[in-house]
């Protein structure tokens, strides 16, 4: 009888919910902190991704950029090859992105050109994924971030998908010697890299 008289008691039942009040609110402390981390951590994330997209488009040379063929086997040519070096080595001094491309307008708004795609070599027993060849279409239209490259550097908001897989991007201009704006350098991590 003591033992049930015990938990009935007004001490025993305050005391409780105090307890579980404190559990609650340690909860949902705890959810709170690593949610906050998690959005700053995301958004440092973005950050570099515009950065890394700023350097490497200032080390693009535009002429030799505006001299690819815009044609399959423009990938022979001495400009695509040149420009494909310079990525090349921004992919190699970036180790978490996986690929590193270059597209200009056409007359169709929202659909966009490849001159340049490079991606990092696959690892052994795995297939490399098809890279874009100059003059490959994209549609951009689901990647507002990336159409905002055009004017100012600028990073997805969100994991975004397309064929190449899940990734978050980052977008830079790339200005000929008069300033104006030919094209944009977009830099991609893998989803799995994040996580």
């Amino acid at each position: 009888m003591r033992g049930k008289a015990f938990f009935y008691s007004f001490k025993t039942k305050v005391t409780l919910v105090l307890i579980l009040g404190m559990v609650f609110v340690t909860g949902l402390n705890n959810y709170f902190v690593y949610h906050f981390n998690l959005t700053s951590h995301f958004e440092q994330l973005r950050h570099s991704l515009k950065i890394i997209a700023q350097m490497a488009a200032l080390a693009v040379d535009a002429e030799k950029l505006q001299d690819i063929p815009k044609t399959w086997d423009g990938v022979r040519s001495p400009a695509y090859r040149e420009v494909a070096a310079t990525l090349q080595k921004v992919l190699e001094m970036n180790k978490p992105l996986q690929y590193i491309y270059i597209l200009e307008r056409t007359k169709i708004p929202e659909k966009l050109r490849f001159l340049v795609d490079v991606e990092v070599p696959p690892a052994p027993g795995h297939r490399r994924k098809t890279s874009a060849r100059p003059g490959d279409l994209y549609d951009a239209s689901r990647f507002p971030e990336m159409m905002e490259g055009f004017t100012a550097p600028s990073a997805d908001r969100k994991l975004q998908g397309d064929a190449w897989g899940v990734t978050l991007s980052g977008y830079a201009p790339i200005a000929d010697q008069d300033g104006k704006v030919i094209a944009i350098l977009g830099v991609d991590i893998l989803a799995d890299d994040i996580q």
